[in-house]
């Protein structure tokens, strides 16, 4: 089971709660998870941090120029997290095992 404490205004948290010894991971600053359809992996949003958001939108940065979110990968059972910055978007199969698309933001201009 999972879910996500987001404030109003700061960093949310992720929890991963094992039902069988209901032991629960945090995340910190995981939104929007979303488990494999084997149930082997979940993979959820690492939104950046919250007060270099807030700080960048001050400074009226451009889009390439903001905090880039990123996706994190955890192997239910195993003990780990990978993760993948700059990552605008990932998708999940609704059936079958073994992939995860993910869509990348660009590399910024040098």
């Amino acid at each position: 089971m999972q879910y996500t404490l987001e404030p109003q205004e700061g960093d949310p948290m992720l929890i991963l709660l094992r039902l069988a010894d209901m032991k629960a991971d945090t995340i910190g600053r995981g939104a929007g998870g979303r488990f494999s359809p084997d149930s082997k992996f979940a993979a959820f949003t690492i939104k950046a941090p919250y007060a270099d958001v807030k700080k960048a939108k001050i400074a009226k940065k451009k889009a390439d120029q903001m905090p880039k979110d990123s996706v994190g990968i955890v192997r239910l059972g195993s003990p780990g997290l990978t993760v993948i910055p700059r990552v605008k978007d990932f998708v999940l199969p609704e059936r079958g095992p073994g992939w995860i698309a993910i869509h990348l933001e660009a590399e910024p201009a040098r």
